[in-house]
């Protein structure tokens, strides 16, 4: 997780980047144990390099994140637990 930290700092608009592993020791947390999430708190966008758009963040964030065996998902974390909670799938 510290490296897939460190390769997601190095995009110039990250701020910010928290990692988990695992899931809250609840019933309603449908996430597996072996589930890994990494939430990115991004600089405002006036200090964002010209032309930067949140469709190009992502492509560069896949390119940058690239673990054999692990698939990224770029979406907002209340997006994905609305999504698992209602449909009982760990990922949209």
């Amino acid at each position: 997780m510290q490296q897939t930290d460190r390769m997601i700092k190095s995009v110039p608009e990250v701020e910010r980047v928290f990692g988990k592993a695992g899931r809250a020791d609840t019933a309603t947390d449908p996430a597996p144990l072996t589930m890994f999430e990494t939430t990115i708190q991004f600089k405002p966008k006036d200090q964002w390099r010209p032309g930067m758009t949140p469709e190009k963040l992502m492509i560069e964030l896949d390119q940058a994140v690239q673990v054999p065996g692990l698939a990224n998902l770029w979406i907002p974390p209340i997006r994905n637990r609305i999504d698992m909670l209602a449909t009982g799938i760990k990922a949209p």
